[in-house]
C-alpha cells in the first residue's frame, strides 16, 4: 500500500509541490526539495508502521486516506521527520483500525513560534486536587485585573486525569508579555465523558498536546484533528496577563526546541 499511495502523489507532483511551496512559504528549488524529502519521509514511515511493527490488530490505510495525510501536513508547513515529532502516525482506538495522522504537541509549538505571534511556550503543568483542610498546591488568582499563577509545590505523581484540579502552560509574546493558559480538569472530564476515544484521556502526552492546543485558539488559525477532536470544543479561559512581577518562584521552563531554530536557519527538513 506505501508504494500505491507513493504512485499516487506522484502522479500529481506539481499540486503537492505547489502545496509544500504555500505551506513551508518557500519556493522553486527549495520547494521542490522539501517535496522530496518529506514524501521519501513519509512513505518510510507509513511502511515502518504498516510492514515491519508487531500490531494486536493489522492496521490498514487507502490510497486517498495515504494522499490526504500528506496533503495536510504538508499545508501546514509540518515536518514528517520523527526529530521534529511534529506528527504522529499510527491507528487510534475507535479509528476501526486505519491509520492517521495527529499533530503532536511540538507541531503546535512549531506553528505557533513560526507565526510570529509566540516566542516561547512553557511545558505544559499539572496541578492536582488535595485532601479536606489541605493547602492547595496551586490555584489561578486575580490581582489588579490580571491573572496570575500562584503553584506552591510540584507534584510528580504519575499522571491522573480524575486527580486534575487545572493544567497550565505560559505563552511569551514576542514583546516579552507573558501569558497564563489554563484548562480545568472538570473540563476535560466532560470532554471524556462525550469522547468516543476515552482512553486516550488517561494519556499524559495526549492531555498535553489538548492543553496546549486549546491554549493557542484564538492565537493561530488551528487545524482540526477529525481522528481525536470531539464535537465540544474548548472554552479559552486564560486572559491576557501584561506584566509577571509578583510571579511566585515556581514556573515551568520555557519550552525551547533548537530544531525549529535549525529548520529556519539551516534548512533543514
Amino acid at each position: 500500500m506505501p508504494q500505491a499511495v507513493l504512485e499516487q502523489i506522484q502522479k500529481k507532483e506539481d499540486t503537492y509541490k505547489a502545496i509544500v511551496a504555500e505551506g513551508w512559504k518557500c519556493k522553486g528549488e527549495k520547494a521542490d526539495a522539501i517535496y522530496s524529502t518529506q514524501l521519501t519521509t513519509f512513505i518510510k514511515r507509513l511502511d515502518m508502521y504498516l510492514n515491519h511493527t508487531v500490531h494486536k490488530k493489522e492496521p490498514k490505510i487507502t490510497v486517498a486516506q495515504g494522499c490526504n495525510i500528506f496533503f495536510q501536513v504538508m499545508a501546514l508547513g509540518l515536518s514528517f521527520s520523527e526529530d521534529m515529532k511534529h506528527v504522529y502516525l499510527g491507528t487510534l482506538p475507535g479509528g476501526g483500525g486505519y491509520v492517521c495522522h495527529q499533530i503532536a504537541r511540538d507541531g503546535y509549538v512549531y506553528m505557533a513560534r513560526r507565526s510570529g505571534q509566540v516566542k516561547n511556550i512553557s511545558e505544559v503543568g499539572f496541578v492536582y486536587k488535595v485532601g479536606k483542610g489541605e493547602q492547595p498546591q496551586g490555584y489561578i488568582t486575580v490581582e489588579n485585573g490580571r491573572h496570575k499563577l500562584v503553584h506552591h509545590r510540584v507534584d510528580m505523581r504519575k499522571f491522573s486525569l480524575d486527580a486534575l484540579e487545572f493544567a497550565y502552560v505560559f505563552l511569551e509574546r514576542p514583546n516579552g508579555v507573558m501569558e497564563v493558559k489554563w484548562t480545568t480538569g472538570e473540563r476535560l472530564l466532560e470532554l471524556r465523558e462525550k469522547s468516543t476515544l476515552k482512553n486516550m484521556y488517561d494519556d499524559e502526552s495526549f492531555i498535553k498536546t489538548k492543553v496546549t492546543k486549546n491554549a493557542l485558539k484564538g492565537i493561530i488559525k488551528l487545524p482540526s484533528d477529525p481522528a481525536v477532536d470531539e464535537a465540544i470544543e474548548y472554552e479559552d479561559n486564560g486572559d491576557l496577563v501584561e506584566e509577571f512581577p509578583d510571579m511566585e518562584p515556581f514556573q515551568t521552563p520555557l519550552y525551547s526546541d533548537d530544531k525549529i531554530e535549525n529548520n529556519k536557519e539551516e534548512e533543514t527538513f
